[in-house]
């Protein structure tokens, strides 16, 4: 089985605390294949993923994360793209990325996109069989939600009854985080890989 962290950075122990707040205690670095812009500790292929190809096989990849690295990426199209060739029918694209109404969504100047629950509808299979998208590559939205920040906190009992909260009308819920005064929140999404579907359908 082939898993690819998507923006791996350096490999510490930091990463390991983080990964396991989003991925569970079952993650293992060595059961991922590290992808990142240069060579470093945990990174396993070298790839300049806004503009190269991904560094493998189209319909070769079982599962991929990407755990607050879309925000740093100009050219976001191309690589949801490039993420969609090499994961297998079915199989899952997990993204998290800060939202827009946190401060560490552009508080960091390597941040150049920002994203709330809708900014991937368009790639969203629903979307194209509306007639409202005419992109090729397209996912099942399979869940998005609005969480605290796993990237800087442990979630506790109390973040996620305010989390489900907030989940039940996400665009309400979206707007109640401009004044809310409670850590950072990002957004989660889970993407299925829909078979490729030639534009030229489109009636």
């Amino acid at each position: 089985m082939t898993k690819v962290d998507l923006g791996a950075g350096v490999l510490s122990q930091n990463k390991i605390d983080r990964y396991v707040r989003y991925l569970g205690d079952g993650y293992n670095p060595d059961h991922y294949v590290g992808v990142d812009f240069r060579k470093r500790k945990g990174v396993d292929k070298v790839c300049d993923f806004e503009k190269e190809k991904l560094p493998f096989d189209d319909n070769s990849v079982d599962e991929i994360v990407t755990v607050h690295t879309l925000e740093h990426i100009h050219n976001l199209e191309h690589i949801m793209e490039e993420c969609h060739r090499i994961l297998k029918p079915q199989s899952l694209l997990k993204i998290w990325v800060p939202h827009c109404h946190s401060t560490s969504a552009y508080s960091e100047w390597s941040h150049v996109r920002f994203f709330g629950v809708s900014t991937l509808d368009l790639l969203d299979v629903k979307a194209w069989e509306k007639g409202a998208s005419d992109y090729d590559f397209l996912f099942e939205k399979v869940l998005v939600k609005l969480q605290v920040s796993r990237n800087m906190y442990e979630s506790k009992w109390y973040d996620r009854i305010l989390e489900n909260f907030l989940n039940k009308k996400q665009r309400r819920g979206e707007n109640l985080l401009k004044g809310l005064p409670y850590k950072e929140w990002e957004v989660y999404y889970k993407l299925k890989k829909v078979e490729k579907i030639k534009s030229t359908s489109i009636s």
